[in-house]
């Protein structure tokens, strides 16, 4: 079973991944390139992984230089300050705190899956653990927040909600906003890894409007465990998703003439009303498959600059996700005057179902029935059938604009 999925290697600690993955990832790079930095969000099994990754790497004389807990972005930030080979961080992003994760970068963001695929393979075979090892503290952190604010401008008379999902956000979002002059009120910031991404975060945001509303907040921003993706929340307590994310930015962006090509990249799960409201602008969308590598390297293909996810990857001129720089992207539109609001997309009837793989959906009776649900949607929506790279699901969605046609193709699938 081929262990990288679209996010890096992903499992439940002690289940289906363990501290072998881990020896064995580090060994395998170790083979490529000689400086490795690694950093983890606030999972308890997260030491462990990285003291197992950093003895792999360790083996051949590579160094490591350990970042502790910081969101993704702020490892892919201290792979290039350092002129490390590579970069690894220690999560399982949105997933629950049973599970973890190791996701691999280089100086160019992630790497491609051809590359993957041959540290894989290298993976298969590693010489037994000598226990020689050391890491290398290294203070990452304020020099991330330093990258964050030279990037904005002062944001005083903002209040802001900011949901850290008890992740790796948590030591950093509220200092950012602050040191900007914002007003802000924290949620789930105890950085507790027992309750990361427990009811809250991205995932979760219904906490976060009501603290909005309730707190008169100009906006509020959610966080996943690793701080790569993030969703906002309107003062009136709306979901402010990916894709009105990707519209809001592409139009700002666009507006100054800056959009290189006029185009943004998104997946093909993006809400129809994304590629409707960005034509009405003049800009093109282009799709990718699902998750930001593939965004990623669909942007680096077409030279653009922006692109992103649904759920709430969004990717502004780097190789990855940033969670807090697109929100103080967003804070400082706000702050101009720009009107976030007439930004909301509209939402158009969906249906998603999450199953467990399995043999049964593999059958020619589950493809027929999707191929029935494909021609009756036929320019009037889309229908999308797909492995999870993240968890062992299979994931349906189904969008359309016409309700009755929506029911009739949950029908045929035999899920009304």
């Amino acid at each position: 079973m081929q262990k990288f999925g679209t996010d890096g290697i992903r499992g439940i600690y002690k289940s289906t991944l363990f501290e072998e993955d881990a020896y064995a990832l580090g060994y395998a790079l170790s083979l490529f390139g000689k400086r490795l930095v690694v950093a983890r969000d606030t999972r308890i099994s997260g030491e462990r992984l990285k003291r197992a990754l950093a003895l792999g790497f360790s083996y051949l004389g590579g160094e490591v230089f350990d970042g502790g807990i910081l969101p993704t972005p702020a490892l892919f930030f201290g792979v290039r300050a350092l002129d490390a080979d590579f970069g690894v961080e220690i999560t399982a992003s949105h997933n629950p705190p049973e599970y973890n994760g190791l996701k691999v970068f280089s100086r160019e963001g992630k790497p491609s899956r051809d590359f993957l695929n041959l540290v894989e393979e290298k993976m298969k075979k590693v010489p037994e653990n000598r226990n020689l090892s050391s890491l290398h503290p290294i203070n990452l952190a304020e020099g991330y927040i330093n990258f964050l604010l030279e990037k904005c401008g002062n944001l005083k008379g903002l209040k802001i909600a900011l949901d850290t999902a008890n992740g790796a956000c948590s030591p950093i979002a509220g200092k950012v906003f602050e040191r900007l002059g914002a007003e802000v009120v924290l949620l789930s910031n105890k950085g507790d890894g027992n309750l990361i991404n427990q009811n809250c975060g991205a995932l979760f945001p219904q906490s976060l409007q009501k603290a909005v509303v309730e707190n008169n907040c100009h906006f509020g921003f959610a966080f996943d465990g690793d701080g790569d993706r993030v969703i906002g929340v309107t003062q009136k307590g709306e979901l402010f998703d990916g894709d009105s994310i990707l519209f809001a930015l592409g139009k700002a962006i666009k507006d100054k003439g800056l959009l290189c090509g006029n185009a943004v990249v998104a997946t093909k799960v993006s809400s129809f009303a994304l590629e409707e409201k960005l034509n009405e602008e003049g800009i093109t969308l282009f799709y990718s498959e699902v998750g930001d590598s593939a965004v990623a390297e669909e942007m680096k293909n077409r030279n653009l600059i922006l692109g992103g996810e649904k759920a709430g990857h969004i990717l502004l001129d780097e190789g990855t996700g940033d969670g807090l720089k697109i929100a103080l992207a967003l804070s400082q539109l706000l702050k101009s005057g720009f009107d976030l609001m007439r930004c909301l997309l509209p939402t158009y009837p969906r249906f998603e179902k999450n199953l467990p793989l399995s043999a049964t959906l593999s059958t020619p009776l589950f493809y027929k029935k999707v191929e029935k649900v494909k021609d009756i949607l036929k320019g009037k929506g889309k229908i999308i059938v797909r492995p999870s790279g993240t968890e062992p699901l299979l994931r349906i969605l189904i969008e359309t604009k016409d309700e009755a046609l929506l029911s009739q193709a949950v029908k045929i699938l035999g899920y009304c």
